[in-house]
């Protein structure tokens, strides 16, 4: 397969809810998750038009309709840049420039293109002058330059977007009569293209059925194509295995409603093997015939549109239940993203993948400090401060860590989701530097609190698993680590502290941190500035706890209302870990994590 180049970044400007999105970075997929009416719809419509698969016709940017309205002057030309997009060429992509330029002839393998209101697309490419003017010099160029010749190259090798704003759904049944005579309104047409695309995906159509010359001839191409769809929907389609798909042709009922009623009328049904009954189609759940539909259509894309695309998906799966979700995310990881790169919006945290925080774009519809609305901004490194905006990506995370409660042998029981990404981050920087990182057989459990360990050690243990806990340590808790010691469900010396590893009197994960390495993550994660920073040297000594220090002040320094929580700095860190990892800070802090971690293996190299 040839190879195009890749999108890396994106900015928009000037796109109605959109007055500067700030520059935001683009993987093979990425997911922008915030909130209804936070922007995402008007970031992937502006994405669309630097090359929609529709053609010209889509292309441009309406400044009476899309510039912002509280901006927009009647009367007034308007040619602000709208759009601005990098772009990594492909090896292939710099051949095909140096048959026409010669060898060596990009200087750099980046390219810009910006698009805004005169919807006129201008690349910036960067051309080795010298090597290709001695390439020139022997060759037949001419009448354009070499800035001309590699833009009009890379041009027609710039992938198209294929946008889906809306999900058509499949019809449960079809007038072959109507459908071949084209009399239909513009309803049934986008149901009959979706009709054409399950046909053509088994490999007929509706002329093929009908002209089928025998009884035996039809039932063996609708078995053939029942047989088909079946496997390709349902190895997606968890929510139910006893479900299969069966295509009918019959002749029409007189009594049936126009145009049933007349000619053969292909039906499109599900069988519940387990109920031994058939639906039709459109009659089975909302969920159903959305996931159904979506996989139909977009096997189709490529035979349509070609494979060099990069897909847009706005808000998929609103209709399906969270599992069904999750198999859409698996759907897009495994049939997709092999060929094209696919950016999608969504506000559900069953289609943020845990498992990859990395491919998360927060989008929030902001303001500045005196409430002045700024327009809707992309979180680079999922970074924002809108607890509203996180909340998906904190249900993500919940709803991973409670799926992994009953799995693996051996249970180490944390207080909070702050500690098990701090425990990651740790983990992952030991590992790359060769040192000591925490066993991969340990699974990590937040409980709430060391009031709820006891609890979860009880529910663990009860199931005939290896516990350890490790907790924060303050005034007040020695009676509830003493319970924990004495807990009649736990092996002994399976208790830790972190007061253990720093020699603290108080101390909380974020003590392992250190107050050198976790200010500086508070202050880049809050966006804290001159005199609202948190301070080189700790306040009160180092005596106190670092979370209580922040926490202070958080509470004597104004910080236009935003509130401090634990979560959201592991997150800036474990998303950001390249920013800190040089840092001598960063040592001192790996330090006391890899004293941690050889103590928490030891437990489970005892057991095995």
């Amino acid at each position: 397969m040839v190879k195009t180049m890749k999108l890396v970044s994106v900015q928009v400007q000037n796109y109605k809810c959109v007055e500067d999105s700030g520059e935001f970075s683009v993987n093979d997929l990425t997911c922008l998750a915030g909130k209804n009416e936070s922007g995402k719809t008007a970031l992937l419509e502006a994405l669309r038009r630097l090359k929609p698969v529709e053609g010209r016709a889509e292309q441009n940017y309406n400044p009476l309709f899309e510039y912002p309205r509280r901006k927009y002057i009647p009367q007034q030309e308007v040619k602000d840049r709208v759009l601005t997009t990098k772009w990594e060429l492909s090896p292939d992509d710099i051949s095909e420039v140096e048959k026409s330029l010669g060898k060596g002839a990009m200087a750099k393998s980046m390219v810009s293109i910006h698009r805004g209101y005169d919807n006129r697309s201008t690349w910036a490419v960067s051309i080795a002058e010298t090597d290709v003017i001695k390439h020139m010099r022997s060759s037949e160029t001419e009448g354009e330059t070499p800035n001309q010749i590699a833009i009009k190259i890379l041009n027609d090798r710039l992938p198209t977007f294929l946008y889906f704003p809306n999900y058509g759904t499949l019809p449960g049944r079809v007038s072959i009569n109507e459908f071949i005579s084209g009399n239909h309104g513009s309803e049934d047409a986008e149901e009959y293209r979706h009709f054409e695309a399950l046909l053509e995906l088994a490999g007929t159509s509706v002329n093929g059925l009908k002209q089928a010359a025998q009884s035996e001839e039809l039932v063996a191409q609708l078995e053939a194509v029942s047989n088909r769809i079946s496997d390709k929907v349902f190895e997606y389609w968890s929510q139910n295995r006893h479900l299969q798909v069966e295509i009918r042709c019959d002749p029409a009922r007189p009594n049936d409603p126009h145009p049933y009623n007349s000619g053969e009328v292909v039906q499109l049904r599900i069988r519940n093997n387990r109920h031994r009954v058939t639906t039709p189609f459109d009659a089975r759940s909302a969920g159903f015939v959305w996931f159904f539909s979506f996989l139909v259509w977009f096997y189709q894309m490529e035979k349509i549109h070609g494979s060099n695309l990069v897909i847009l998906l706005d808000e998929p799966g609103l209709s399906l239940h969270a599992t069904a979700q999750a198999d859409l995310l698996r759907y897009i990881r495994t049939e997709l993203l092999p060929k094209y790169q696919v950016i999608y919006t969504t506000h559900s945290p069953f289609l943020v993948d845990a498992a990859d925080f990395l491919s998360v774009r927060t989008v929030e519809d902001a303001t500045d400090d005196d409430g002045t609305p700024l327009g809707t901004k992309v979180g680079d490194k999922v970074l924002s401060s809108d607890s509203e905006t996180l909340f998906p990506l904190r249900a993500a995370l919940g709803y991973d860590i409670t799926q992994s409660l009953f799995i693996g042998e051996n249970c180490l029981l944390v207080e909070g989701p702050s500690d098990l990404i701090y425990l990651q981050w740790a983990s992952q920087q030991m590992a790359a530097r060769g040192g000591t990182k925490l066993d991969d057989r340990w699974t990590i459990v937040p409980a709430g609190g060391i009031s709820k360990l006891g609890t979860f050690a009880s529910l663990f243990a009860g199931n005939h698993l290896n516990v350890a806990i490790l907790t924060d340590f303050h005034q007040g808790d020695k009676s509830k680590v003493r319970e924990l010691e004495q807990h009649q469900m736990l092996a002994a010396n399976r208790v830790f502290t972190v007061t253990q590893f720093i020699g603290k009197s108080e101390a909380d994960t974020e003590d392992l941190i250190g107050w050198d390495l976790y200010r500086k993550v508070v202050n880049h994660c809050y966006g804290l500035k001159k005199d609202k920073k948190l301070p080189h040297k700790q306040p009160n000594g180092s005596n106190t706890t670092v979370v209580e220090t922040v926490r202070n002040h958080f509470q004597s320094v104004a910080t236009e209302g935003r509130e401090y929580d634990h979560l959201s700095p592991a997150m800036f860190l474990l998303a950001n870990a390249g920013r800190f990892q040089n840092h001598p800070e960063t040592e001192t802090a790996l330090e006391n994590f890899e004293n941690l971690f050889n103590s928490l293996n030891s437990v489970i190299s005892s057991t095995t």
